[in-house]
């Protein structure tokens, strides 16, 4: 093939050139300027996965000025940064909420109890009254089984109180001697200081009041107006006083009989 070509009239040179007339590029070194290195992407991607810091470029740390590549790495870990930052406020607003429901079901819980108290209270109430009405009722009826009961067993009622009262009775005699003179004392002073006086009483009674007759102030005023007369039948701490117009009967006996008599008998006993 001629180095020429032939265009019309003009002649016109080829446009092929030769490849020593053509300057490449080293494509690899293009890229790697403009672009991080393999083990930087990987870096990153780690740091991502794990939660670390994104690691820059030894130069962005060394302040010259960053490439595309770079920049999108700055940028990557200023994003990085400010979504860690939101992660810990929402994380500190999440922790504020569940206070605040914690706090909102506490006071819900107390009102509800206070109201629920208020409410079983007046549920039981309820619920008792019938219960209350049968106890009430019950109570009734064990009041007037007792009345009857007493009233059909006055009669040993009173032969047992009796009993414990001349029990107590001689008890108290045995224990206290003076029982003849508080006796004397109330029966004489009854009795007009003019009258003649002759007392019947037991023989212990008689040598205890010999030695302190003296502490009867109505026994001295009768002076010889009295006389006494022993009787073996006397219950001790009892007496019998005849005077010109009556007798005074202070005996222990009869004290039991006006006992037993108002013990079977207590309404008549306080209308007398």
């Amino acid at each position: 093939m001629s180095d020429l070509c032939t265009t019309g009239s003009v002649p016109r040179r080829s446009a092929l050139l030769h490849a020593s007339d053509v300057q490449v590029t080293p494509a690899r070194a293009a890229i790697d300027s403009e672009f991080p290195s393999e083990s930087l992407l990987r870096s990153v991607r780690e740091a991502v996965l794990h939660d670390r810091p994104v690691p820059l470029p030894e130069e962005s740390r060394q302040g010259p000025r960053l490439n595309p590549a770079d920049r999108l790495l700055l940028e990557a870990r200023e994003i990085h940064g400010r979504a860690k930052q939101r992660e810990a406020e929402s994380l500190a607003l999440h922790d504020q909420a569940m206070a605040r429901a914690a706090e909102v079901e506490r006071d819900a819980y107390h009102k509800g109890y206070q109201q629920g108290e208020q409410a079983g209270l007046e549920m039981g109430q309820a619920k008792m009254a019938p219960m209350l009405a049968e106890i009430s009722a019950l109570l009734m009826a064990i009041r007037d089984a007792h009345g009857q009961v007493v009233e059909a067993n006055r009669s040993q009622l009173v032969e047992l109180a009796c009993a414990v009262a001349t029990r107590l009775l001689h008890r108290e005699l045995e224990q206290s001697p003076d029982q003849i003179m508080t006796t004397l004392e109330e029966v004489l002073g009854l009795i007009g200081q003019d009258q003649r006086v002759k007392l019947r009483l037991s023989q212990v009674d008689f040598q205890h009041l010999l030695n302190h007759q003296n502490q009867i102030p109505a026994l001295s005023h009768l002076g010889d107006r009295v006389t006494f007369e022993i009787d073996p039948q006397m219950v001790r701490g009892g007496c019998l006083v005849q005077t010109s117009t009556g007798q005074i009967d202070a005996t222990i006996e009869t004290m039991y009989d006006e006992m037993r008599r108002t013990l079977s008998n207590p309404e008549r006993a306080r209308e007398a």
